[in-house]
């Protein structure tokens, strides 16, 4: 019986949390490192850019994600899915004349915690390409280390100035 009512308490606290930001950007790590904004555009929704290169590879990504966020246990905890276009360019070291470019849709699965102005999130990023390209599927996973530049208590405070 505690049980069942420590459950209903939980999901009836639910809709009561959401991303503590409103906007926010900083630096992914992982498979490939590079920076990545992050803008709320509903509740329970943002919409990511990043722009990527690897350190081992000759890689430069760049993707566009639409994430729905899923709010767990306490606030400003957050599980997401996604879902994003991804373009990626590819130049040898060796050979600069030759380039190769690949387009795809991207699937996202990720947990995120914001303290303070600080937001860190971990996700995994499976890539399926589309067309004639040497590579039908990658994948990467990362850090990504944010500073929350509008809070979702800044808009509400500008909005009761108005």
């Amino acid at each position: 019986m505690r049980l069942q009512v420590s459950i209903c308490l939980l999901i009836l606290q639910i809709p009561l949390f959401s991303q503590a930001y409103f906007t926010s950007g900083g630096v992914r790590l992982g498979t490939e490192n590079g920076l990545t904004v992050k803008q709320r555009i509903l509740k329970h929704s943002t919409v990511e850019l990043g722009i990527l290169s690897g350190f081992k590879t000759d890689y430069l990504s760049m993707g566009l994600d639409y994430h729905r966020h899923y709010p767990i246990f306490i606030k400003n905890l957050n599980l997401y899915t996604g879902i994003g276009l991804v373009a990626q360019r590819f130049q040898p070291q060796a050979d600069l004349e030759s380039v190769s470019k690949r387009h795809g849709i991207t699937f996202t699965g990720g947990i995120e915690a914001t303290l303070g102005r600080v937001n860190v999130a971990w996700d995994y990023k499976p890539m399926f390409f589309l067309g004639n390209t040497d590579r039908l599927f990658a994948s990467n996973s990362g850090i990504s280390i944010r500073y929350v530049f509008v809070r979702n208590k800044d808009i509400k405070k500008w909005e009761k100035q108005k």
